[in-house]
């Protein structure tokens, strides 16, 4: 197992994919689209029993594996209960997680792998467990882009409100961690350097990972893996294209002055910590009411069924998202007849 994985940390729609294949095409690092394991898996852990027992651990594999395999941005290649039981640290849920990242690094001939499921950061305490220098990578962004990126994206909240709430409440649980930068094991990058400097920010990026930069990492868009999650969801399009900063101050133009005015309310502290300047002065930020919480949870329900609608029109892995669902629920619902 080694010791050194690497985990893109934040808030999804801050450019975690963007990182992520400029570090898969590295050739020393190997970071697949992620399945999302640990988030999906841990609510349910209590009906598997306890996980020492090799019936217990064989049933938990076997129903990660069948996630795997029904993946809306697929592995290339199969995964077997033996490959992940010998690769697996521990006969936990986070072994197995490790035993399938240890597969796909493997399977792609390189030396370490990373994961971009941005929630990690809730896993923190059992990653330093395992692994004795990982490094974490706090990707940040302004969470006004985020809201207007999230509206358009099937795999997030589309409320302005509703995704400043996420926001704010990632970020605090990160900021706990800041301890780990003074031992050389978390990286705080903000999207906007990124795509503005995108040399300069790599370079900091690989030295932090120990790891030569390769100019050719900026040609990622070019890789077959970008062109192919490009075509499977609109949520992803813009990973075929080279790297820009068009959506830096995309807000200006895409938020309505009163969600403009609820976010920087929400948000102010921690945007001033991270220099993003507010527009409204402190007279016109806004809290927001009791109705207007009714109004966005409204809102929040009636722009999920509109995406998801288009999601059915113009995304290839509709209906692989479906069915990830359905087998998820269904796992649920046998845990309950069991018990």
């Amino acid at each position: 197992m080694i010791n050194d994985p690497i985990f893109i940390i934040g808030t999804e729609r801050s450019g975690s994919n963007l990182l992520r294949l400029i570090l898969n095409s590295h050739p020393n690092i190997a970071i697949p689209h992620p399945p999302h394991i640990m988030r999906d898996f841990a609510p349910l852990l209590q009906g598997y029993g306890a996980l020492t027992e090799d019936d217990n651990f064989s049933k938990l594999t076997t129903d990660v594996i069948s996630i795997v395999e029904n993946h809306f941005s697929p592995w290339p290649f199969k995964i077997n209960q033996e490959m992940i039981k010998d690769l697996a640290p521990s006969k936990t849920l986070y072994g197995i997680y490790v035993g399938l990242y240890e597969a796909y690094r493997q399977h792609e001939n390189k030396k370490r792998w990373g994961c971009k499921s941005t929630f990690m950061f809730s896993e923190i305490e059992t990653i330093l467990q395992h692994h004795s220098n990982p490094r974490f990578i706090h990707l940040v962004r302004d969470p006004r882009d985020i809201a207007v990126s999230a509206s358009k994206s099937i795999f997030s909240k589309y409320h302005p409100y509703k995704m400043a709430e996420l926001w704010k409440n990632e970020q605090e649980q990160i900021e706990k961690w800041n301890y780990l930068s003074k031992e050389g094991k978390l990286l705080k990058i903000l999207y906007e350097d990124l795509t503005t400097n995108p040399e300069s920010v790599m370079k900091v990026v690989m030295d932090f990972l120990s790891e030569d930069f390769d100019p050719e990492q900026l040609n990622f868009f070019k890789d077959r893996e970008a062109k192919q999650l490009a075509g499977l969801s609109q949520s992803w399009k813009k990973v075929e294209d080279p790297i820009s900063a068009k959506s830096v101050g995309q807000f200006r133009e895409n938020l309505a002055s009163e969600d403009l005015a609820m976010i920087e309310f929400l948000c102010q502290d921690l945007m001033k910590e991270y220099s993003y300047p507010l527009v409204n002065d402190a007279s016109k930020l806004k809290r927001v009411s009791f109705l207007k919480r009714l109004e966005v949870e409204l809102l929040e329900h009636f722009a999920k069924w509109k995406t998801e609608y288009q999601s059915m029109r113009s995304d290839k892995n509709f209906y692989l998202r479906w069915k990830k669902k359905y087998l998820l629920r269904k796992i649920k619902l046998q845990q309950k007849m069991h018990y």
